[in-house]
């Protein structure tokens, strides 16, 4: 018997090494796929958290509370177990608006207390150790004028001063730490001054209100348990917050990554369906082919009287010993190569164990296409119908079972997909793409042997030699219809996978530039608006590759103030609009407003009239000086009511400041400003007519319309607030000039035809303030903004801002054409660049997403399908090719000339047939299933449609390679035909 298996395997030693080829890569496509799936899932999950904001990553429970230790104790008791430090770290804060005596008169700070935030300080001095202590930034001990050891005197409520020991001066050892930029206390800006003090400070100056925040940002440096995490979330019920307000994006980053994950795993598992089945097929192709080769043998045996397993023993056994030896060799390649690949690409270790289960099962597999060939081919009927080698009439092939099972589910598949959706697509709808390709190659291949019956006879009949055996080859041969079948699946699929790498690429490089914004964005960190645009202009002072551009940070659609008449040099314009057209749309951003109202004197002087229900103590004259830096003027009130003139210097305002806004703390109810003057030089600066005109004032942003009527019943400026909560009354009440258009016009990011003018009425501004828009304009996809998003002027953005710029990210806008050289010129003007963007960088973390892992996967499993193909049809070939010799050498012996005999061109009609039907199944399958994976991981569509071009380069490239294999495995028929 074991003589009997070595003469086997010696006889067909090289098919039964290509069958253990087949075998081995389909073992290995077995053990590398999930291998590859599960270090993608892990990297691709890693490396989103790292690139997210600690915004985009924290859960914030915050509100404003009274201000008494016992409910400020208690809310950080509720703060302690909300979220575990498992997975989540705390930063908690308290702040609260006190006034103090500055140089100019009292005015409104912020006091806040920051856990742990002296442990993150360089400190001048020392940390506040009890109430009756704080530390100050560096500018706001220089208004104050003091250091270390020295007084200042706070009041949380008006007119109940405290002092308080100046404990020290600080500066943030490193501004980039999350600490800082994770926290979000109010009003604590550590760049433009800030005071720090204990938590114990707010009950003893007496403040009414406090808000308090406490920030739980999601761990980056522990694995994400994304369910655990999402349990958490789950459980923050109201009971558990109190009266705190809990607000998060983390849901939104959760789903993200989920999607990321999902497409991933679902482009993973189509990968898997299209390489099973057709590694399937080409594996029962070749098992097919040897079986029949063995039928010569077990007929013999049969008339030799040989028993029934000997027989058995002869149809399977040679097939079935290759696979103890591929089997494990092609898990350790496939699982090998992809961990060393896993490693390398997202330095995450790869588990065998799923792995090894899914090669097992390709194993087994294998074993189950050797004996289903081996039963489907064993002799029937008389011994010598086993020994011929063409068939004594016509009958059913084996593979039309095969063919009808396919077709069946490719309809469930097809079924699946139209009812369920794209999205909701599971299960058989999964391999719709596989089996659309697997079916209509059987289909096609039906049509071989009677188209080509019918043209061997015509050609034959004509004279036609060489076309007509060729065809003969064709109809006879059931090779030749399977390698038709095999090279149409081939194509069809790497028709498929090229276009989807393509349509990704092109579609990430898109999406990256209405991102970005333009080619390289520099975020960087600037003292002001004023300065960053002072730094940008002295930097390129004729546009033509630079802008600056102040963007929101958080919530709702983002809002990016640009300069127009920069923008079209700088911005990457939309694909298909022209320069005027784009220039034109950014015009829109301006429009008419009143003039700035400047101030270049020594002293101001306001003409006043109070009455007896006056409630104002001050009036806050708020200017900017041309470097953007507010300057602050007040004004002492009489005592007495009636008419008076009050005055108070002013200092830095020589260049010309600009008027921005009367303030007053705690209401303007009494009082008529009739006329503002200046001193040195002198002029009037309004008059009474400018002062009471009607659209010339509006109420600040941080108040409600209802709150603050306008009077405009003479010659003077009057108003009256009426504020009715705890918090309205230590609110700075602000008259502002209208200097720029309100409601400010913006351009949109949506289609042309769907632009409202009141379709949006009010942003998120960059001081957090709301702010009345008006959509002037539109376009589907805006530089910076992509599909969600709205454009303003620059210039019109740096006059609205009341307060501290808390919503504000700086940034430096570079075309491509910009001067190497250039973040150096911006870094000494003053700015620090902390990072860089590009289009090139942002389109290749888009790529490296879960989707783009998966289109990746799925064109290297296209072109091991080719692989495999390949291999399958040298295998065909190979067991054909003796017989195939053998009938035109008899031919030859006939009088057939040479020259006929060496015609290949059933090879070629084959190849390029089975490419024709792949070409036209892969875009049909790309046009039913082209949306069953996403482009990208939160399921934004594409914005560019699908090109053929690289998809043909690749059928070119690929039809070139099969009649290449062809010719070469079918050359020793040749030299045996000469």
């Amino acid at each position: 018997m074991l003589g009997l298996l070595a003469g086997l395997i010696r006889g067909h030693r090289a098919r039964l090494m290509i069958f253990a080829l087949l075998a081995g890569l389909t073992v290995a496509a077995a053990a590398a796929i999930p291998a590859w799936t599960g270090a993608a899932a892990s990297g691709t999950t890693a490396a989103a958290l790292a690139d997210t904001t600690p915004g985009a990553r924290a859960v914030r429970l915050g509100g404003v509370i009274l201000g008494d230790a016992d409910r400020i104790a208690a809310s950080f008791t509720v703060a302690a177990d909300l979220l575990p430090a498992a997975r989540f770290t705390r930063y908690d804060s308290v702040g609260a608006t006190v006034t103090g005596a500055g140089p100019n008169g009292p005015e409104s700070f912020r006091l806040n207390h920051v856990d742990g935030a002296c442990t993150r300080l360089v400190v001048d001095g020392a940390c506040p150790a009890r109430p009756d202590e704080i530390v100050l930034g560096p500018q706001t001990a220089a208004r104050f004028g003091v250091t270390a050891g020295d007084t200042v005197e706070l009041a949380g409520v008006p007119g109940a001063t405290v002092p308080l020991t100046v404990t020290g001066v600080f500066r943030p050892a490193d501004a980039d730490d999350e600490f800082w930029t994770a926290r979000t206390a109010p009003g604590l800006a550590l760049d433009r001054g800030a005071m720090l003090g204990d938590r114990g400070g707010f009950e003893l100056l007496g403040a009414p209100i406090v808000d308090i925040t406490h920030d739980y940002v999601l761990r980056t440096d522990v694995r994400l348990d994304a369910a655990a995490t999402r349990a958490d979330l789950a459980a923050l019920t109201p009971q558990r917050t109190g009266d705190l307000i809990l607000s998060s994006r983390l849901p939104e980053l959760l789903a993200s990554l989920r999607g990321n994950e999902d497409a991933l795993f679902r482009g993973a598992a189509i990968t898997a369906a299209q390489l099973g089945l057709i590694g399937g097929f080409v594996l029962l192709l070749a098992a097919a082919q040897l079986a029949a080769e063995r039928r010569d043998e077990a007929a013999l045996a049969a008339l030799r009287g040989a028993p029934a397993g000997t027989r058995v023993l002869i149809s399977v056994a040679p097939g079935l010993l290759t696979l103890p030896i591929a089997a494990p060799a092609g898990f350790l390649a496939g699982w090998g190569a992809t961990a060393l690949a896993a490693r390398a690409e997202f330095d995450v270790p790869t588990p065998a164990g799923p792995s090894l289960i899914w090669a097992g099962a390709a194993a087994l597999g294998c074993v189950a296409v050797v004996l289903a060939a081996a039963a489907a081919h064993r002799p029937r009927g008389p011994v010598l119908d086993g020994l011929r080698r063409t068939p004594s009439r016509l009958r059913i092939r084996p593979l039309d079972a095969v063919t009808l099972v396919v077709v069946a589910l490719a309809a469930a598949a097809w079924f699946e997909r139209d009812s369920a959706g794209a999205a909701g697509a599971q299960g058989v709808a999964l391999l719709g793409p596989a089996l659309f390709a697997l079916g209509g190659g059987l289909l096609a291949a039906r049509l071989v042997p009677p188209v080509a019956a019918r043209v061997a006879t015509h050609r034959l009949r004509a004279g036609r030699l060489a076309a007509g055996l060729a065809a003969l080859q064709l109809a006879r041969r059931p090779g030749g219809h399977r390698v038709l079948a095999l090279f149409a699946i081939a194509i069809a699929l790497l028709v498929q996978a090229v276009t989807a790498a393509d349509l990704g690429v092109r579609a990430a490089d898109e999406r990256a530039r209405w991102e970005v914004g333009a080619d390289r964005v520099l975020a960087v960190r600037a003292p002001s608006p004023q300065a960053l645009r002072d730094a940008v202009h002295a930097a390129d002072p004729d546009g033509r590759f630079a802008m600056p551009v102040l963007r929101t940070r958080q919530g709702g659609a983002a809002l990016v103030a640009v300069e127009p008449d920069r923008l079209p040099a700088v911005a990457a314009r939309p694909r298909g609009l022209d320069a005027d057209r784009f220039r034109a749309l950014a015009g829109l951003l301006r429009t008419d407003a009143n003039p700035a109202v400047l101030i270049d004197g020594a002293a101001l002087v306001l003409d006043v009239e109070a009455d007896e229900l006056v409630t104002a103590t001050d009036i806050a004259v708020h200017l900017v000086d041309p470097a953007g830096k507010p300057v602050t003027v007040r004004l002492p009130l009489p005592e007495e009511p009636g008419a008076a003139t009050v005055r108070a210097p002013v200092e830095g305002c020589a260049g010309g400041c600009r008027l921005s806004h009367f303030g007053f703390l705690p209401r303007p109810n009494g009082l008529r400003l009739r006329e503002l003057r200046q001193e040195g030089p002198a002029r009037t600066v309004l008059t009474g007519a400018d002062l009471g005109a009607p659209g010339h004032w509006r109420p600040g942003f941080n108040l409600g319309s209802a709150m603050l009527t306008m009077r405009q019943d003479g010659p003077w400026l009057a108003a009256s607030f009426s504020g009715a909560g705890q918090r309205d009354a230590v609110v700075d009440v602000r008259l502002r000039r209208s200097d720029v258009p309100v409601p400010v016009p913006v351009v949109v990011a949506a289609p042309e035809e769907g632009v409202n003018a009141d379709g949006i009425r009010h942003a998120t501004g960059f001081d957090l303030s709301p702010w009345p828009v008006t959509m002037a304009g539109g376009l589907p996809s805006l530089p910076g903004l992509g599909h969600n998003g709205m454009l303003m002027d620059y210039e019109y953005a740096s006059r609205l801002i009341e307060g501290t710029d808390l919503n504000t990210a700086y940034e430096v806008w570079l075309s491509p054409d910009a001067p190497a050289g250039l973040p150096g010129d911006l870094t000494a003007a003053g700015l620090t660049v902390a990072n860089e963007t590009s289009i090139a960088g942002r389109a290749a973390q888009l790529a490296a997403e879960g989707p783009g892992q998966s289109t990746r996967l799925y064109l290297v499993a296209a072109v091991f399908g080719l692989v495999l193909a390949l291999a399958g049809a040298v295998l065909i070939v190979t067991v054909e090719r003796p017989r195939r010799a053998a009938d035109l050498i008899a031919l030859r012996a006939q009088g057939l000339s040479a020259a006929v005999v060496r015609a290949r061109w059933d090879r070629v009609v084959l190849v390029l047939s089975g490419v024709t039907a792949g070409v036209l199944l892969g875009w049909l399958s790309w046009t039913v299933y082209h949306d069953l994976t996403p482009v990208f991981a939160d399921g934004r569509a594409p914005t560019v449609p699908p090109l053929p071009f690289w998809a043909a380069a690749a059928v070119l490239v690929a039809t070139a390679a099969l009649l290449a294999v062809s010719a070469r495995t079918d050359a020793g028929g040749s030299a045996g035909r000469s």
